[in-house]
């Protein structure tokens, strides 16, 4: 099965911030994607989402780390990824890692394509 894509830098510092870039697989043609993230809302904050070309991407947050980014045309057959961007906000080093929960992927036709969600994501905080 494909899989979603998902990038992001392996270290970050205090007080900085980084994206984190999620991507659909090339030739998967989706019309509506759903995609849950988690992280630790101690230790990092989102400030805002871009990407996807002329596609609007809405981020509902459901809990405190917990977030789905809601994109309507995921994909044209391209591969436009979706960059979440988020904060450090820990006040010391840490480890920690962004962890895609759950995919939903339908096609324009409704019919909901096999995607896997990608690995969790690790992150070292510099100091």
């Amino acid at each position: 099965g494909h899989r979603i894509a998902l990038s992001a830098p392996g270290q970050a510092a205090l007080g900085a911030p980084f994206g984190v870039s999620v991507g659909m697989p090339i030739g998967v043609n989706a019309a509506r994607a759903e995609l849950e993230l988690g992280y630790d809302p101690r230790l990092l904050q989102v400030i805002g989402v871009g990407g996807g070309g002329a596609d609007p991407v809405t981020i509902v947050p459901t809990q405190p780390g917990r977030l789905v980014l809601r994109t309507k045309t995921a994909s044209k057959g391209g591969n436009e990824a979706i960059t979440v961007q988020f904060r450090v906000i820990a006040s010391a080093a840490a480890e920690t890692q962004v962890a895609p929960t759950s995919a939903q992927i339908v096609d324009a036709q409704g019919r909901p394509l096999a995607l896997s969600a990608p690995p969790p994501h690790a992150l070292r905080i510099a100091p």
